[in-house]
């Protein structure tokens, strides 16, 4: 990854359920995205239990451990999907 593609403000961060069994969902995976819509970087983040959805303390520590800010608000989708941009 260059230097360019992680100061850009043209990527985004988008987090999904994981398994993506709506009931019982494990975790989340965090995938960046290029402004081509191509996956920079992903991880998986363990929720504290499976009712209860991260934080945005704990989303944007995962973020950061991806070696990104986020730079708007989170925008919360159906079925537990939330996206932000970064840089």
């Amino acid at each position: 990854m260059t230097t360019d593609e992680k100061t850009s403000t043209e990527h985004m961060v988008l987090i999904y359920p994981y398994p993506t069994d709506p009931v019982e969902p494990t975790g989340d995976v965090f995938e960046v995205h290029d402004a081509t819509g191509r996956v920079v970087v992903s991880d998986t983040e363990v929720r504290d239990h499976p009712e209860v959805p991260l934080t945005l303390v704990q989303r944007d520590a995962v973020v950061r451990r991806l070696g990104y800010v986020r730079t708007g608000p989170w925008s919360e989708e159906a079925g537990g999907q939330a996206q932000a941009p970064v840089r």
